[in-house]
This record gives structure tokens, C-alpha cells and sequence, in this order.
């Protein structure tokens, strides 16, 4: 394993209030969030990483703060109160949500990261959709895209978005993107009946380099320039699904940047690699059924899931 020096990946998005139900009857608040979970368990893997993301300033605001500190990550305070999930649990611990949101996730109060040559960038969820700061990203990706590696998780939130403009920004974001990893659930979101192999497909076409599908306990799915690679996800006692998706996209992401692949030419090489992307997958998928484990976005470390 070796990290490129310089290289950084850079995820920018939002930070979340996540209240579960409680044992007692009451909630319980854990902080979340797609963008910050990926953020924290890429430095967990150990991958060189920097978050964009922000703090608000009521309560929650501390609790955020206090978790990415903890995990030696940085943010920037903006006026506001904190993002919040109502989560609900299904007898699987599908998890699914209802927000309550407001201007901790608008990047519109700051310009978007300045980058090095080598970095790459990792966005999704409700920054990469809700305007006014979804067009200030956007325009950033436009910029970027052809000298940087872009992953891109939709993360899509249908109680929370015009489905209509979340389909048409998603489909200027496929061009853009060298890895996309979406769930079934974000592709039903979307696009109602359509299989994810079609909307995949159709991705490719427009020049994404790489497009995962993941479907719970089903098999993830790679499909890209040699086809579909497939890997099974591991069996395990599920205590909720927080944060597994997150975890997913970082596990992806940590793999590369062990192999100096998170360039251009790097990526486009390993995506052309049966054995490279099936590895990948792999690892990403012993990473998620490990963080299905816990309560809540806690994904696992190194030590836990070494590369």
C-alpha cells in the first residue's frame, strides 16, 4: 500500500443530525450526514482526506464539531442551525428518512475548495442537489472534472427534492463523473421503473467511467468499459443500515488512493481492470457489512478492514 504524496481527496457536502428511535420509546440524536460519513471513514481507512463541509451554530452545531475534530477533520462555521433526519427503522434496520433542513448545507455562504493538481473530489447527497448551493457545485464540477477524478453518490432524499430537477442535474453530473456509486432505492427514486443496468448504461454512454450499483444484501454491481463485474456482500447480524452506503463510497475511494489510482489516467487504467474493479468492490463491500454492524454511521477502521 502506498498513498500518493499530495494526493488528497477532497468531500464536500453536508453534515446531518440523525434522531433514531429510541429503546424507550424517546430518539436518540447521532450525527451523520453522507458527505461527513464518508469524510470520517476515509480518514478511519486512513486514506488522505479533507471535508467540506459546515457547522451551523445551535446545539447540534457542538456535536458536529465534536466529531470531526475527533477524527482530525475541519470544517467552516456558517450561521444556521444544524441539518436534521428523522430516521425510521424497518425490521431489517432499512433505514429511511424525513429532514428538517436549513442553511448548514447551502454552499452558497463560501466558494467550493481550492484543489492540488493530484487531489480528487467526492460529493453527493443534499449539497449536490439543494440550490441555491447545488449550482455553485455544479459550476465547480465543470471546472474541475477534466483534471480531477469526481466519485458522485446521488444519495438521492425524494421527501426533501424536486424529483424532476434531481434527474436532470444527475444526468449533467454522469458526464462529469469518473465513478458513481448508486443504490437501487436512488435509481426507483429517480426513475421510477427503470433498471439500474439501463440508467447505468446510459451514464457510461454519456462518459462516466464507472457506475456501482448496490442493493442492500444483494450482489454490487461494477459496470463500466469491460462490462458488469459483480461481488456478493457479506452475511451479517444487521443493526441498522446508517451510513453504509457512506462507507461504501469511502471504502471504494481508500482502495484507489492505496494504488495511486485517483488520477485521471490512473482511474480510467484500474476501471479497465476486471481483477482491479472486482478488488475494489470486495473491499468496499467488507466495509459496509461491517459498519451494518453498529448503530448508526460508525464505519470501520484500518486495523479493522486493512487494505
Amino acid at each position: 500500500m502506498s498513498w500518493e504524496v499530495g494526493a488528497v481527496i477532497v468531500v464536500v457536502g453536508e453534515n446531518v443530525i440523525d434522531l433514531l428511535p429510541g429503546r424507550d420509546g424517546g430518539t436518540r440524536a447521532l450525527v451523520g450526514g453522507g458527505p461527513a460519513n464518508t469524510a470520517i471513514a476515509l480518514a478511519r481507512l486512513g486514506a488522505p482526506v479533507r471535508f467540506a463541509g459546515r457547522a451551523g451554530e445551535d446545539a447540534h452545531a457542538d456535536a458536529v464539531r465534536a466529531r470531526l475534530a475527533a477524527e482530525g477533520l475541519t470544517w467552516t462555521d456558517v450561521p444556521g442551525p444544524t441539518p436534521v433526519a428523522e430516521v425510521t427503522l424497518d425490521d431489517a434496520g432499512q433505514a429511511s428518512y424525513a429532514f428538517r433542513l436549513d442553511g448548514a448545507a447551502d454552499f452558497t455562504r463560501a466558494a467550493p475548495p481550492a484543489l492540488s493538481p493530484r487531489d480528487a473530489v467526492h460529493l453527493g447527497s443534499l449539497a449536490a442537489y439543494l440550490e441555491p448551493g447545488a449550482t455553485v457545485l455544479e459550476t465547480w464540477i465543470e471546472r474541475v472534472h477534466t483534471s480531477h477524478v469526481v466519485s458522485f453518490d446521488p444519495n438521492v432524499r425524494p421527501t426533501v427534492l424536486d424529483l424532476d430537477a434531481a434527474r436532470a442535474r444527475t444526468e449533467r453530473y454522469a458526464p462529469m463523473v469518473a465513478l458513481m456509486r448508486v443504490s437501487t432505492p436512488d435509481v426507483a427514486a429517480l426513475y421510477g421503473d427503470e433498471p439500474p443496468a439501463s440508467a447505468a448504461a446510459r451514464w457510461l454512454a454519456s462518459g462516466c467511467g464507472l457506475v456501482v450499483v448496490t442493493d442492500g444484501e444483494a450482489p454490487a454491481a461494477a459496470h463500466g468499459p469491460l462490462g458488469t463485474v459483480t461481488v456478493p456482500i457479506p452475511r451479517v447480524d444487521v443493526v441498522d443500515t446508517v451510513g453504509a452506503g457512506d462507507t461504501f463510497d469511502a471504502a471504494m475511494l481508500a482502495w484507489l488512493a492505496a494504488r495511486d489510482a485517483l488520477t485521471p489516467a490512473s482511474f480510467a487504467r484500474a476501471a479497465a481492470s476486471r481483477d482491479a474493479v472486482a478488488a475494489m468492490l470486495r473491499y468496499a463491500a467488507a466495509a459496509s457489512a461491517l459498519a451494518c454492524t453498529r448503530e448508526g454511521a460508525d464505519p470501520p477502521t484500518f486495523a479493522e478492514i486493512p487494505l
